[in-house]
């Protein structure tokens, strides 16, 4: 590599990778390492697993954390960890924790016994503490049975139009 060609790629590692959310450097093109690769693959990007400091507080993993999620709306989204049910888990000094429950727990307060976290957003992915609230498990189940009832009465409003417009096209 001649000296200029050596500079500008000397000067690109200064600067992040310019996919959404990652912290690392860039080298080539305006990505980091791994996100090249997966350019090169032919697949589509993704977030690259961060590997957090191995000594940290909870109170430090549940910011770091923050720093690193995307934002999605008003809601951040962690991007690793997404269980099947749609929730955010990680593990931490050998535990296995709800993430949403974890960065409520030591960013905004401790959770009472008996008490579940809401997610206000209705978004499970989110884990913006904004977004968060403790409230009793009978006030939880009766907002989601709320939420569903609303989207069930818009699918059945949506069947209505869509017989409706084959009625008419007849």
């Amino acid at each position: 590599m001649c000296d200029s060609h050596y500079q500008r790629a000397w000067r690109a590692k200064k600067k992040g990778c310019s996919f959404n959310g990652c912290p690392k450097r860039s080298y080539v093109q305006g990505l980091c390492a791994a996100h090249r690769d997966q350019l090169v693959k032919g697949g589509p990007l993704r977030p690259i697993r961060v590997v957090p400091p191995v000594r940290q507080s909870p109170a430090e993993r549940a910011g770091w954390i923050l720093k690193r999620s995307i934002p999605n709306g008003d809601c951040l989204e962690y991007p690793n960890s997404q269980r099947p049910d749609g929730y955010r888990a990680i593990s931490f000094r050998g535990k296995r924790h709800i993430l949403h429950r974890f960065i409520y727990e030591h960013l905004v307060d401790e959770i009472p016994a008996g008490m579940a976290i809401h997610h206000q957003c209705a978004n499970r992915a989110c884990v913006n503490p904004d977004h968060l609230q403790a409230v009793t498990s009978r006030e939880n189940v009766a907002e989601m049975l709320e939420r569903k009832f609303y989207l069930a009465r818009i699918e059945e409003q949506e069947k209505e139009i869509n017989r409706l417009k084959a009625m008419v096209m007849m």
